[in-house]
């Protein structure tokens, strides 16, 4: 009687290994690491065909998922110049319920400065102009939109408005990129957070704050802070 439990404990102990080996892997990734990693691997287009079938998949209700790969497919969009699907992406996107992502808003403000069309260039200054104001405090997210924003008002050029010390007067793109620069870097360093930011952090701080100084040097910006430093004089 003790042999036959034995065997029979031992027979079902095979069978539960043989079930278990029998069993499909999990695979630990997301779909969103798995596609980062098929992109290193150069296989860009498995990576966009296994998001697209993650996001279509109805059944799936993990917004934090969702949000990766949805982040991830327009990024793939966007770098392999399509900005039109990624913007596509984007706005399906925010149209889920609870979807508020800013790294989306930062691939979505790539892909109007890179497509070019009418009101494209305004509509990426807004995105960035937004993100360096609301997401000042973090710093992977306000610290390349405040490098993006300072590039594209550069490209923009637009010059003076009006007369400066007026309710109308707008002043020249290239002093605005240098001014919007110069106050994030104080914001930073009023409130502390270049001090406590990570090593990443610090390297896209540098980044700002050696873009403002080269902007600094610039003859039209220096020549526009004069007019603001008169007028500032009592």
């Amino acid at each position: 009687m003790k042999a036959l439990s034995l065997t029979v404990l031992i027979l079902a102990a095979c069978g539960s290994m043989a079930a278990a080996q029998s069993l499909p892997r999990v695979d630990a990734e997301t779909p969103a690491a798995q596609a980062a990693r098929l992109r290193a691997e150069g296989k860009t287009d498995e990576a966009v065909a296994l998001l697209r079938a993650f996001i279509s998949d109805e059944s799936c209700t993990d917004l934090a998922a969702l949000t990766d790969a949805y982040i991830a497919l327009a990024a793939c969009y966007r770098d392999s110049g399509d900005d039109t699907l990624a913007l596509e992406t984007a706005g399906s996107y925010f149209n889920m319920r609870g979807a508020d992502s800013p790294q989306m808003w930062l691939i979505m403000a790539d892909a109007y400065a890179h497509r070019g069309q009418q009101g494209d260039l305004d509509r990426a200054i807004r995105i960035c102009d937004s993100l360096v104001q609301g997401q000042t405090g973090k710093l992977s997210i306000s610290a390349p939109a405040c490098l993006k924003l300072m590039e594209l008002l550069r490209r923009r050029n637009r010059p003076a408005v009006g007369e400066i010390g007026t309710s109308n007067y707008a002043p020249p793109d290239c002093w605005l990129a240098w001014r919007i620069g110069d106050d994030y870097i104080r914001q930073l360093r009023a409130a502390g957070l270049e001090q406590t930011a990570s090593p990443g952090d610090k390297q896209l701080i540098a980044a700002v704050e050696a873009c403002v100084a080269r902007s600094g040097r610039s003859a039209d910006v220096q020549a526009e802070e004069y007019r603001h430093r008169s007028l500032r004089q009592p």
